[in-house]
């Protein structure tokens, strides 16, 4: 059994304690059991033979049992192992029960008393050390019953006692046995149930971020043209909700929802002046603009995670009569996925505005699919998706999956100095998407909160905490992790619904307070670091604050 599954310190009091309680225990009942004896003068006590009793039965067990118990917490305090601690524990209690077996008077009834060390190891849910219990305990108990038997002032024949007392001490060390292999299966499909949920855990991390890195390139991509802001999300959002509608699973609109991030992804080898072109575009112009798609094979066909990517990609613009790009694919030679992401795409460039035209209405949309049914599209998916359309379920919702997998994302892989962070956010001119994707949102809301004060005469001060760890001090990823979300809980426990929080990384907050004013800001902080010591043990953590104020 591993260290760290059992609480040593904890069994080990327990036990010391009730060897002690035992030994006294027992000197109680026997100086009961003596005056009982010498009042009565049964047993051969009277005036000329009490010494050599109370010496034998009183005075010398007492001694041995707590001589015993001191010489173990002697040997236990000089040792910090572990494995030393349980054996002296069980030695020890060995000893008491041979010395108590020996010694008293009611010998069948002192003979059970061999089960106490068998009973006690099942604390340390340690097999072994129960079969060393048991075998000790028959050796003490041997020597008990001999002893006895070679003593001349006990001559009632003790085989059968010591008979029934050998099966009863046995009996329950099977009974002991079988207590530690179902304690023992029962943590170990708990230790399996714990793997598999951090496994879990862990891999949900991993996919939140690896989906949020898909994201962020998906925003870059689109970034390039300055009408398709958001598209391939969009894009992606309008591809799951088909796919949810035609019975797809959730692994399989997961899968479907990456593909369709990256579809466009070969844009990236497509020069800003053709992908921003007011006018219609030249043949020339037009070829460059088609070889996104193989640009974006290419790039995505060793992409192990998201193996349909790069089909996606490739003929997410081949039409459905076999007249797309860029191989003429026909019907369903089309992947399906790309066949999905089509009537998406289509679907998003024609309910959005684009540098050429102004978006199309509902009533328009609906007459450009039907014109491109069987022609351009599948038509029983755009059947499936029609029906989306005319019930209005094509809207994109915000996701609090979505929202809490952005804002827990890693942005320390992220080259942006946080002091960087604060200066742009209060010198710059306006925000003008030079700052890391991950702090967006907060830069946009930060625009506006100056507007606003500018407008209307309202202060503000941006609040940055750190807890940030000790350098001597040893903190696990877990720990750092828990730690920044107690620190967020305390912030957002602290600050008013006006005001505005970014977790900026594992380590630092960054808050703008709306007419806090200056002097209330170290009592607000003091209400969230008060907060976070209540909800997290801070030893290993140095928490502080900076503000700068914009008037």
């Amino acid at each position: 059994m591993k260290k760290d599954t059992i609480d040593y310190e904890r069994w080990k009091r327990i036990i010391t304690i009730t060897q002690f309680a035992i030994a006294g225990m027992i000197f109680v009942t026997e100086v009961i059991g003596n005056i009982l004896l010498y009042v009565t003068r049964s047993q051969g006590y009277g005036p000329d033979t009490i010494v050599i009793k109370l010496l034998r039965y009183l005075v010398l067990t007492t001694a041995i049992n707590f001589i015993s118990i001191f010489v173990g917490q002697y040997i236990i305090r000089k040792s910090k192992d572990y494995e030393l601690h349980k054996n002296v524990l069980i030695i020890v209690c060995i000893i008491i029960c041979t010395n108590v077996a020996f010694s008293h008077y009611q010998f069948a009834s002192t003979l059970c008393i061999f089960t106490m060390p068998i009973i006690v190891s099942i604390l340390y849910e340690d097999r072994k050390l129960t079969t060393r219990a048991l075998l000790l305990g028959l050796v003490g108990f041997t020597i008990a019953v001999v002893a006895r038997a070679l003593d001349p002032g006990y001559n009632t024949d003790i085989g059968p006692e010591a008979s029934i007392a050998f099966a009863f001490n046995v009996g329950i060390f099977v009974i002991c046995r079988i207590i530690l292999d179902t304690l023992a299966e029962r943590r170990e499909r708990l230790n399996e149930a714990l793997v598999d949920a951090e496994k879990s855990k862990y891999l949900d991390r991993v996919d939140a971020m690896s989906f949020q890195m898909l994201r962020t390139l998906a925003q870059a991509i689109d970034a390039k043209d300055r009408y398709t802001n958001g598209h391939s999300f969009r894009v992606a959002e309008y591809s799951v909700m088909l796919a949810k509608a035609m019975g797809y699973s959730k692994t399989e609109q997961d899968m479907l929802r990456r593909e369709a991030l990256l579809h466009d992804i070969g844009k990236i080898g497509v020069p800003d002046s053709i992908l921003n072109k007011p006018g219609k575009l030249d043949e020339l112009e037009f070829s460059v603009m088609k070889s996104h798609t193989t640009v974006g094979s290419e790039i995505l066909d060793n992409m192990i995670m998201i193996p349909g990517a790069a089909a996606v990609a490739a003929h997410h613009h081949e039409r459905y009569d076999g007249h797309g790009y860029p191989d003429g694919l026909v019907g369903e030679q089309i992947p399906e996925h790309a066949r999905i992401v089509g009537i998406a795409d289509a679907y998003d460039a024609m309910s959005s505005d684009r540098i050429y035209r102004k978006k199309l209405t509902k009533g328009q949309i609906r007459e450009q699919f039907d014109r491109g049914r069987g022609s351009q599209f599948d038509p029983n998916l755009l059947n499936i998706f029609l029906e989306l359309f005319e019930r209005d379920e094509l809207l994109i919702k915000a996701s609090p999956e979505l929202e809490d997998n952005v804002e827990y994302a890693s942005v320390e892989s992220v080259a942006v100095d946080l002091q960087r962070f604060i200066d742009e956010l209060i010198t710059g001119e306006g925000y003008n998407g030079a700052m890391s994707v991950d702090h967006q949102d907060f830069s946009l809301l930060y625009e506006y909160v100056k507007k606003m004060g500018e407008r209307y005469g309202h202060t503000f001060e941006i609040v940055t905490i750190t807890a940030a760890p000790k350098p001597d001090f040893p903190i696990s990823d877990d720990d750092l992790e828990r730690a920044s979300g107690v620190m967020e809980l305390a912030v957002r426990k602290n600050i008013r619904a006006v005001d505005i929080y970014t977790r900026y990384s594992r380590t630092q907050h960054v808050a703008i307070l709306i007419n806090a004013g200056t002097d209330n800001i170290d009592t607000i902080v003091q209400r969230i670091f008060s907060d976070f010591y209540k909800m997290f043990d801070t030893k290993g953590f140095d928490l502080s604050y900076e503000t700068k104020k914009h008037e």
